[in-house]
């Protein structure tokens, strides 16, 4: 969907090598790269939400629209948003089960 968006940040992106947005300057999160429906809410988005490109042709309104109809859906946004959750929570795991360096050692 994001190609098909008005708050992308074509410029920025190629500069960064990660695509932005004016809802993630620093980069889209993968969750919604893989799918999510972006006119739903997602954590940290600052409100701000998938609009439709003005300069957009017919064709890539129905190439839009096609895309959508096939990949969106209610439970495909639950999918996605439970598997940021149990990244997270493995990650936080993880960062908890670290033993600390040594001081000594650090150097």
């Amino acid at each position: 969907m994001c190609e098909f968006c008005r708050h992308v940040q074509i410029d920025k992106s190629r500069c960064t090598g990660d695509l932005c947005c004016d809802a993630f300057p620093k980069g889209i999160p993968v969750y919604i790269l893989w799918g999510y429906d972006h006119r739903e809410s997602y954590p940290n988005d600052h409100g701000i939400r998938f609009e439709i490109r003005d300069d957009l042709t017919d064709l890539d309104v129905v190439m839009m629209q096609a895309r959508m109809e096939t990949r969106i859906s209610e439970d495909r946004n639950r999918q996605i948003l439970e598997h940021r959750r149990k990244d997270i929570e493995n990650y936080l795991k993880r960062k908890q089960n670290r033993k600390p360096i040594p001081i000594e050692k650090r150097y």
